[in-house]
């Protein structure tokens, strides 16, 4: 129950450094194909489609989810830990 939301903001900070690494093979793959190709096109406007936003997973658009937001609890946490040891 506790590692949850660490896994959570694991896993979304890996899924959009895939989606990354897809933009750029996609432009890669986009340079074989000939300007005039169907192809070329299609991978076009994939790689606009994806390429315009960058991807984030936020919690209700209030707070991005990524690794450092692991690390903020993580002091939040001990420091109120600290507090409580302190003042118990």
């Amino acid at each position: 129950m506790l590692f949850d939301p660490c896994v959570l903001a694991i896993v979304c900070e890996m899924v959009a450094k895939e989606v990354d690494k897809f933009i750029e093979a996609s432009y890669d793959i986009e340079e074989k194909f000939h300007c005039s190709s169907h192809e070329y096109h299609e991978l076009q406007s994939l790689t606009s489609l994806l390429g315009n936003g960058v991807l984030q997973f936020t919690a209700a658009k209030f707070i991005e989810i990524k690794r450092t937001l692991i690390l903020s609890i993580m002091v939040s946490s001990t420091a109120y830990f600290i507090a409580l040891v302190q003042f118990y």
